[in-house]
């Protein structure tokens, strides 16, 4: 009985993950809070790291005018605390502001989940290997 459990709630955060996901992909970031822990924090390629959405998508936006996650696949892990870490990996498609659109570009995110709520959110992607943005911007 505990393993059903187990797989309900995965599946439960999970959702909750992409539902996070399509709300900042849509810029609706009063949205996207509500799944988001107080504590959380945010960390981006080049090691940025963030403790308010406002600010990392403020700095996103900066650079990009658009981006999309596709083709993602998910892998869940329940961490020795009890927290579920939830892995969603694809491709970016997209458009900087300086109007460069690229498709195919690797990502993943990883997520810590506690008690419902992200707590963290580690971002990895290639567009500097490919040439989207220069290393270190």
């Amino acid at each position: 009985m505990a393993r059903t459990e187990e797989r309900h709630d995965a599946g439960t955060e999970v959702q909750r993950v992409l539902e996070y996901l399509r709300h900042t992909e849509a810029g609706r970031l009063d949205e996207a809070r509500a799944y988001l822990s107080p504590r959380v924090r945010h960390t981006f390629p080049g090691g940025r790291e963030f403790a308010d959405l406002s600010e990392w998508f403020g700095w996103f936006r900066a650079r990009m005018r658009r981006v999309r996650k596709r083709d993602h696949e998910i892998d869940v892990c329940h961490a020795a605390n009890g927290d579920l870490v939830i892995y969603v990996r694809g491709f970016l498609e997209g458009e900087t502001t300086s109007g460069h659109a690229f498709d195919g570009v690797r990502f993943i995110d990883r997520f810590v989940v506690s008690a419902g709520q992200i707590v963290e959110q580690q971002v990895w992607n290639d567009l500097a290997a490919c040439g989207v943005e220069p290393e270190g911007k």
